[in-house]
């Protein structure tokens, strides 16, 4: 006997098909010859003398069979984070920061370079914005430490090289530091994924 899956339930290991004759039949995964997937729609061969055509339902005959409804796949849904605004906040505030640090006057009238004027002080804002994101998505805890670490390191070589310009260390910049240490506390200590 031949057919259409109309329906298939592997936990129960039992289907419905649709014979050529438009019959709605019930089947068992034992009853089943053939070698393709045990899914809707999809033709599905049995032992021979498993089902009778006994003229029984044939509701929709007429119709073409339709595609069951495909499930969605299987998502993890991860739960909102619990902490996540938090270390979200210290990375846009650590952000601002990084953009005041710097640039004061100098005893002559002319200002001071800043740390967003080095490319490795811009690429660190940037990585900044990134980390506020990878913190409200409940990103796994890697990649926040790899965000945290590069922001750190690029920051580091941002404040060397601005000090060979004239760079000085201001309020801001000390906050900047302070900042950048709540926000590994944040990134080793709350909880997330791991």
């Amino acid at each position: 006997m031949h057919g259409t899956i109309l329906h298939y339930d592997p936990m129960t290991q039992c289907g419905l098909l649709r014979t050529p004759a438009g019959q709605v039949q019930y089947f068992r995964v034992d009853e089943v010859t053939s070698d393709g997937p045990l899914r809707a729609g999809y033709p599905v061969a049995l032992r021979q003398g498993v089902l009778v055509d006994t003229g029984g339902s044939r509701v929709g005959a007429t119709a073409a069979p339709q595609p069951a409804p495909t499930a969605p796949a299987n998502v993890p849904v991860r739960p909102q984070p619990v902490w996540g605004w938090l270390g979200s906040v210290l990375a846009g505030g650590a952000l601002v920061l990084l953009l005041l640090a710097g640039g004061q006057y100098s005893g002559f009238g002319s200002p001071l370079p800043r740390l967003i004027e080095s490319v490795f002080g811009l690429i660190a804002a940037v990585l900044l914005v990134v980390l506020a994101v990878l913190f409200l998505t409940n990103q796994p805890r890697g990649r926040l430490r790899w965000a945290y670490w590069l922001v750190v390191l690029l920051s580091a070589i941002a404040y060397v090289g601005q000090t060979f310009d004239g760079f000085e260390a201001d309020q801001p910049t000390n906050w900047y530091g302070y900042t950048l240490f709540l926000l590994g506390f944040a990134v080793y200590v709350l909880p997330y994924r791991k």
